[in-house]
């Protein structure tokens, strides 16, 4: 099985050279083609066999587009709120939709039941019409049951890591619950939780929880949105992300039930408890991962691809 890791192409022009990473199996044989079929996925065929990549996604991704990144800082004077503006309220809200449902199909229509393991914006591709693309399954785990499974090889980014995942190495379903939430509160303030440096709150999850508790959570907005159609559909969201970063794993929702409170306002939502590593004691030590090369922080990441 081939991985490829956080690829995404701008625009494929004739004459483009367009290098490939693949983990295990690298083309080292010339022959090799790169073709776009007519679904506007990237194809590279070898003989008789072709491989499917992805489809192009010339946006980039939630984080290039929306959060700090190594792409594009948004937070200071170099930002292009041009670009950063594209994504409205509206934009916001079918990009998280959008990766919920992705993440219901994973977890309960797919033939096998799968755990991506490292969601988050960075690995959230935006095609031409900003649909989101999950991409970097190169982390992701075939998991069968209801209950939790134990691993020494943990994988994914601090930040959006679960609680039981980043510290004892037990990871299920609710393991992508516990990212989607983090996400979802960087969506709706455009920060990132593990770059948060603004209030005394050790992250934006506590951040999230101290503006809730006080009953202001629409100060969690992010200010370049502006006015915004419902203020009332804000405030779900956070609820919604918050149910999702909660300390145990029983008490978060799962995928099913995010989409539906997603999508169904009749829906009535629980409130949150506090979320997990929202204090200073309960962030995790970083020198606790069981396998560090896998484990990365949240910070920015440089790739170097060498031309073969």
């Amino acid at each position: 099985m081939n991985y490829y890791l956080g690829i995404w192409y701008k625009s494929i022009l004739e004459q483009t050279v367009v290098w490939v990473a693949n983990r295990d199996y690298p083309f080292t044989d010339s022959s090799v083609a790169l073709i776009i079929s007519t679904e506007g996925n990237l194809v590279i065929v070898k003989g008789k066999i072709s491989y499917t990549l992805t489809n192009i996604s010339p946006n980039g991704s939630t984080s290039a587009t929306l959060l700090d990144s190594g792409n594009l800082v948004l937070r200071d004077e170099t930002s292009d709120p041009i670009k950063h503006g594209t994504l409205n309220w509206e934009l916001r809200v079918n990009i998280t939709e959008g990766i919920a449902q992705v993440f219901l199909y994973l977890h309960q229509y797919s033939r096998l039941q799968i755990m991506h393991r490292d969601l988050k914006a960075s690995n959230i591709l935006l095609d031409m019409d900003m649909n989101p693309k999950i991409s970097n399954f190169w982390t992701a785990r075939i998991f069968a049951g209801n209950g939790s499974q134990a691993t020494n090889r943990i994988v994914g980014t601090y930040g959006y890591m679960s609680p039981k995942y980043a510290l004892d190495g037990l990871f299920s379903i609710k393991s992508d619950v516990f990212s989607f939430g983090v996400l979802l509160l960087e969506i709706l303030s455009g920060k990132k939780n593990t770059s948060f440096y603004l209030t005394d709150s050790v992250n934006l999850l506590g951040y999230a929880w101290d503006l809730w508790k006080s009953g202001i959570g629409q100060n969690l907005k992010d200010p370049i949105l502006g006015d915004i159609p419902s203020t009332h559909m804000l405030l779900r969201y956070i609820n919604i992300g918050l149910l999702c970063v909660q300390e145990s794993a029983a008490d978060k929702p799962t995928m099913s039930s995010v989409v539906s409170m997603l999508s169904n306002e009749l829906v009535l939502l629980p409130s949150p408890k506090q979320p997990a590593f929202s204090t200073i004691t309960s962030v995790p030590d970083r020198n606790l991962c069981k396998s560090p090369e896998r484990c990365s922080l949240n910070n920015v990441m440089v790739s170097i691809l060498e031309p073969r």
